[in-house]
């Protein structure tokens, strides 16, 4: 994704600027990672920039890079039109499937389709067309996976400021 690890707690963040919202990493003083978002304020930008590789990342990479750009649903889930997600990451629509075909995931004919599932990080991912045709990425917590919240001894590996 291209966030900076920093070295120690007292070091600044490198923000990371993904759509309309910052990113950055920080250390806290016992030594954990927190990871924190903010929207931008008027015409504030970051000092990094998110990786421009024209090559597809590996499979995890990009469903970890699309999963933050991804918006609740009503349903409990999550959900962006493709099109939207290749735009707020700098890609072409074509670019953005590629990767995420390498993923496992398939594109559908049709909108009742049988999506072809891709799991990452405890969560799945599948590729839908909706009534209007559009493609849409969604996401939700596997029913299978043996990802949790911590570590085999219980320590929490990854804290947040916001649901990621």
């Amino acid at each position: 994704m291209g966030l900076a690890t920093p070295g120690s707690a007292g070091d600044p963040p490198a923000h990371l600027e993904i759509g309309s919202e910052l990113w950055w990493l920080n250390m806290d003083q016992r030594g954990g990672i927190w990871i924190n978002a903010r929207e931008k304020r008027g015409d504030e930008t970051a000092g990094a920039q998110p990786p421009s590789d024209s090559a597809s990342p590996a499979p995890g990479n990009v469903l970890a890079a699309v999963r933050l750009l991804l918006k609740e649903t009503k349903t409990g889930g999550l959900a962006a039109p493709v099109e939207r997600l290749a735009g707020e990451l700098g890609k072409s629509v074509d670019e953005l499937l590629g990767a995420l075909v390498s993923s496992g995931l398939r594109v559908p004919e049709k909108t009742r389709e049988k999506p072809a599932f891709a799991e990452h990080a405890g969560q799945i991912f599948w590729l839908n067309l909706n009534g209007k045709g559009e493609l849409w990425l969604n996401a939700k917590a596997s029913k299978y996976s043996s990802a949790d919240d911590g570590d085999q001894d219980g320590n929490c590996l990854l804290y947040t400021s916001r649901c990621v």
